[in-house]
């Protein structure tokens, strides 16, 4: 493993150029079925972005009925209506109808075309370096990055998400850096406009955030790594772990 961390790293600085992307926009979307750590997300977000000099704009994405308010932070609230109809179920549905909306906007030129989208979930918050690569690098259509637990501690649910950081450390690093992904997850993955254009959420699977890292990189897509990392909430029961 740890020929297999060093093998990655090396070639992620030799494939790592310098360019630097031409993106107008960041959009963090945060996907939710209403949990109140939705607004700490955001609020976290907006604090960090408060020393950058690039537009970031929050974007939340609910389904109709839910009980959710917004906030200062939150800039744009997408409601996606019982009428959508789409293969995709579930979370994968939630994020074809915020695709559609976006592409929508482009059409109607109430949204530039040069905008990345980087995607979260109700418990993840991710670092300033990974926030800045997401808006400035060149050299990838998708980018991934190391998950790491935020609720330290010795629960064996945080182990395992230990694990996790680990494979991102190792198998990610390396194959995700060469353009050949293993895995992929939706915590924290960044896309840029064409793809998000090109690939399509409406798919019946429940592992979504692979099939669409796949289907994208099989379409000539160039995917990257960052070792900047997010950070996420662990599992705090036995029940929460096994939903």
């Amino acid at each position: 493993m740890v020929s297999i961390m060093a093998a990655g790293y090396i070639v992620n600085v030799s494939r790592r150029s310098q360019s630097l992307s031409k993106a107008d926009l960041l959009i963090i979307q945060i996907t939710t079925i209403g949990n109140a750590t939705t607004y700490e997300i955001a609020k976290r977000v907006k604090e960090m972005n408060s020393k950058m000099n690039f537009p970031i704009e929050i974007w939340v994405v609910i389904e109709e009925g839910t009980d959710f308010k917004g906030s200062r932070y939150i800039d744009r609230i997408i409601i996606v209506p019982k009428s959508f109809r789409s293969r995709a179920r579930y979370k994968a549905r939630a994020l074809e109808y915020a695709r559609l909306y976006r592409l929508d906007l482009v059409r109607k030129g109430l949204l530039s075309n040069r905008y990345r989208v980087l995607y979260l979930d109700d418990d993840s918050i991710p670092t300033e370096g990974f926030i800045n690569d997401c808006f400035y690098r060149g050299d990838f259509d998708i980018l991934e990055t190391v998950i790491y637990p935020r609720n330290r501690g010795s629960r064996l649910y945080t182990f395992l998400d230990y694990m996790r950081a680990n494979a991102c450390l190792t198998w990610c690093s390396l194959f995700q850096t060469m353009s050949k992904p293993i895995w992929v997850h939706g915590e924290a993955m960044c896309v840029n406009s064409e793809v998000d254009e090109a690939i399509s959420w409406d798919f019946d699977s429940i592992a979504e955030d692979l099939v669409y890292g796949q289907t994208a990189v099989s379409k000539g897509f160039r995917m990257g790594f960052s070792y900047s990392g997010v950070n996420i909430i662990s599992p705090l029961t036995a029940r929460d772990f096994l939903r």
